[in-house]
């Protein structure tokens, strides 16, 4: 289904100088004050005087350095600089050069800051006073000229040279800009790069075209004139006090309050004392800020009445909770309700939006903007239904065209038909739209998802809790979420992890709780723009678990190994594998049960079962446990003497083991008994040749067709580095092993195969069908389905493995002679699988 507004609004077409400085539907005048600093606001830098720098700039960047003198679009300069007045003349300026602005955040190190001077590459790296030698250290790593780095200065007045002193803008010359209609043009020339935020990787440099700023500005001022016009107490003041890098200062600072002749007042960085001084001294009526800030606004005892006067309250850049929406709007002035908009540097900001003096104290990310398509898609880019979650593709004249050098991000990011994928999963009720989380961000505990955003807020709502951020991590495995909570000044030394973990668990379902842990922690990390750094929590975990691991299990044991059927001591296939945290079955035969269940603390601590193909004596017993996890008791502990709630037991049931097996299996389970819901017990994984999943955040799984009278999957399993993470639906898109370590590889039955070579390949253990079954030699090699001793020793040497386990005998046969005959072309170790027999993996 595709979402959109009826109202279809007509968008100038306009370059944004002309829009912003020439169009009689600005309402920038010549006179009209629009930048100043905060500290000393009488240095006012008013249309006319900024129309003037602009101009200025562009003549000294044409000529003193060649910026779009062979063409547009194809100069870079690289802006790093804390707020100061005069930055968007510089903005201005380099567009009107033709030059390309690309904007660095100053809170980077110098190896960011050249990473993205080689991205450009950039031609110029232009710097506020503060940052010089961040931007001459990250210019010489680029390989960039000191001459190359220049200086502005706004205050106390405007100045723009080179960091050696050498060349200056004497502010005499002028090159007016090129004015621009051409539609087809208007998209397609880039003015900005913006890189994203790089909160789980490196950041992506997000293209910016006139018609994306344009079409933002006008659009959200069509939406706002006709109800702000009527307030006859208003007059247009905001603050800036976020990071110019980003969408929030590009857009909020340099052209929507110029558009709408609004006075900005700069601040050099955010302070929040000084925030709140500004906003009562300077009479601030509107601005947009993070979800952290609206949490300091709400819980801070120093903050009073120094918001009573604003009109417009905005959030965004994160999920902004209802408690904290609906605290932060009793600091307001009575008529103001703080709402929050969604959108991505990709969308130009934002591409919902509230008009002003609506109510929303619901949370919701406001309605669609005019001119905006949307659909909610499920993992297959299927449209989900109505009021459900799904991953959100936009379309829209804000839409980035692309990222700069990175087709495969291209890719990536747009379907064939030309809709962007975000990357948020949202639900839509009524023409409300809400946010889920990030797709990559999602918990999955035992199959059920878990929005970090939702905990988020629930910890914010606790008076104690100043900020906090929400990550999975591997428990008993599977992912359960782990706070890092900071305590505000009076709560601190007074309120434990155990009682914020206690406060959560009171407020959400079972399998929301944060079972992970709670940790205090100082701060939590966040990108100049407010975003959580959940990368740097996810590497204080691998450290976490590096150091730990060597006190966890790693191991295979064998629960059987019988071909055929079942004689007393001695069950049909089935092993038992401990990795960390991961408890994973490869086959449950006849008679593996019970072995099974002596070796598990609870059945439904089991996270996988792998069952290669559908002959009985590899699976069989593989219903009488679906059988236990359904009618059986919960997995959680009794609540009091009448046991686990009706709740608790409904929560317990939703948990999922992940089953991989063939079709074949799931028919003859379904066969077997029609009424048993194993898509209900488990998230159900076929396998065939080729397939790869990841299996969790460590072990990775791929599966070669074998030679068998039925089809049989044999499994190959590699370690994941210790930054790799399962993707959010459980495959693997990439190459298996790339980079992976391999572990444990297993044929179930097979006749010979040259995949047998590469299935096995470099694995600490091959375990090996020997089933030496009688008369099955007498066949030619393309007509047979199982293997000799002999042959399985052979194939182990082809792979280059460091163990054999020999399995699968036959009943009867001699398994000190099968050890024997696979040792003869195998020099590595050969074990045979003996019931109860346990391998060490650890080393």
């Amino acid at each position: 289904m595709i979402y959109g507004t009826a109202d279809e609004v007509k968008v100038p077409n306009l370059d944004v100088l002309s829009f912003l400085f020439d169009s009689e539907l600005s309402r920038a005048r010549e006179l009209t004050p629009l930048f100043t600093e905060a500290h000393d606001p009488d240095a006012v830098i008013t249309t006319s005087r900024a129309r003037h720098l602009t101009t200025a700039f562009a003549h000294f960047l044409r000529h003193k350095y060649g910026v779009g003198a062979q063409g547009p679009g194809r100069d870079v300069v690289v802006t790093v600089s804390t707020g100061q007045s005069a930055l968007p003349c510089l903005f201005y300026g380099v567009i009107a050069a033709e030059g390309i602005y690309s904007a660095a955040s100053p809170a980077g190190m110098p190896k960011d800051l050249a990473r993205q001077i080689a991205d450009g590459p950039g031609k110029l790296l232009v710097c506020s006073a503060d940052v010089k030698p961040l931007a001459l250290e990250a210019a010489k790593l680029a390989g960039l000229p000191e001459r190359n780095v220049l200086v502005l200065t706004s205050h106390p007045r405007v100045s723009f040279e080179s960091a050696d002193g050498r060349v200056r803008c004497d502010f005499e010359d002028h090159l007016p800009w090129k004015r621009i209609t051409d539609p087809r043009e208007l998209a397609d020339r880039t003015i900005c790069i913006l890189y994203s935020s790089g909160t789980t990787g490196l950041p992506k440099g997000v293209l910016v075209s006139h018609t994306n700023v344009v079409s933002e500005a006008f659009i959200t001022s069509q939406m706002n004139r006709p109800i702000v016009d009527k307030w006859t107490d208003y007059t247009s003041r905001t603050i800036a006090h976020l990071p110019t890098a980003h969408i929030a200062g590009v857009q909020g600072y340099f052209i929507n309050p110029v558009f709408e002749g609004a006075l900005v007042f700069w601040m050099p960085g955010f302070k929040l004392d000084d925030f709140v001084r500004y906003v009562e001294e300077l009479r601030i009526s509107m601005f947009f800020t993070v979800p952290p800030i609206y949490a300091a606004i709400a819980k801070h005892p120093a903050v009073k009445k120094q918001f009573a006067g604003i009109r417009m309250a905005i959030g965004g850049a994160a999920p902004l909770s209802k408690e904290i929406q609906v605290a932060a709007s009793a600091k307001m002035h009575p008529d103001t309700t703080v709402t929050q908009v969604w959108g991505l540097s990709e969308t130009t900001g934002a591409i919902t939006h509230t008009t002003p003096g609506r109510k929303d104290t619901v949370g919701s990310l406001s309605p669609l903007m005019p001119n905006v398509t949307l659909r909610l898609v499920d993992d297959d880019d299927k449209d989900v239904a109505p009021g459900q979650p799904g991953e959100a593709l936009v379309k829209g004249p804000m839409i980035t065209k692309g990222y700069h050098n990175n087709p495969e991000a291209n890719k990536n990011s747009f379907t064939a038909d030309g809709w962007f994928r975000t990357g948020d999963i949202l639900r839509k009720e009524g023409d409300l739209l809400y946010i889920v989380d990030r797709k990559k961000e999602l918990i999955k505990y035992k199959g059920l998802q878990v929005a970090p955003a939702e905990l988020e807020g629930v910890l914010l709502a606790h008076p104690a809790v100043a900020d906090a951020a929400v990550i999975g991590v591997p428990f008993d495995g599977t992912e359960a979420p782990r706070a890092y909570v900071v305590l505000a000044p009076p709560a601190q030394g007074k309120v434990s992890e155990a009682d914020v973990a206690a406060y959560v668990k009171g407020q959400v379902s079972s399998y929301k709780q944060l079972r992970g842990g709670v940790k205090l922690v100082d701060a939590v990390p966040r990108s100049p723009a407010g975003k959580i750094l959940r990368k740097e929590l996810r590497e204080m975990v691998r450290r976490e678990l590096q150091e730990s691991k060597l006190e966890m299990p790693r191991q295979l044991t064998v629960l059987g190994s019988q071909a055929a059927y079942p004689t007393l001591g001695s069950p049909c296939s089935g092993f038992l594998l401990a990795w960390d945290a991961l408890t994973i079955v490869l086959d449950l035969g006849y008679g593996t049960l019970q072995p099974l269940l002596a070796r598990v603390a609870q059945p439904r601590d089991i996270d996988a079962i792998i069952i290669t193909h559908e002959h009985p004596d590899h699976w069989l017993d593989l219903h009488a446990l679906l059988r236990l996890l359904y009618y059986g008791p919960p997995l959680s502990p009794p609540a009091g003497p009448a046991g686990p709630s009706q709740q608790q037991r409904g929560e317990d049931k939703q948990r999922k083991l992940s089953l991989y097996c063939t079709r074949g299996v799931i028919e003859q389970l379904i066969h077997l008994e029609p009424d048993l819901p194993v898509h209900t017990i488990s998230d159900v994984h076929i396998l065939s040749h080729g397939c790869a999943f990841a299996i969790s955040a460590s072990l990775r799984l791929k599966g070669f067709l074998l030679p068998h009278w039925v089809p049989n999957i044999g499994i190959r399993l590699s370690v994941i580095p210790d930054q790799g993470e399962a993707q959010d639906n459980g495959t693997y898109s990439g190459t298996p092993d790339d980079g992976d370590t391999p572990l444990l590889a297993y044929t179930g039955d097979t006749g010979p195969s040259p995949l047998l070579a590469e299935l096995g390949r470099g694995v600490r253990v091959f375990i090996v069908d020997a089933t030496d079954r009688p008369g099955e030699t007498d066949k030619a090699p393309s007509e047979r389905n199982l293997l000799t001793a002999t042959e399985a020793g052979d194939w182990a040497a082809k792979a280059q493995c460091h163990s054999l386990l020999l399995t699968h005998f036959w009943p009867g046969n001699d398994k000190a002679a099968a050890v024997a005959r696979a040792q003869s072309p195998f020099d590595g170790e050969v074990i045979a699988a003996e019931p109860g027999g346990v391998l060490d993996l650890s080393t």
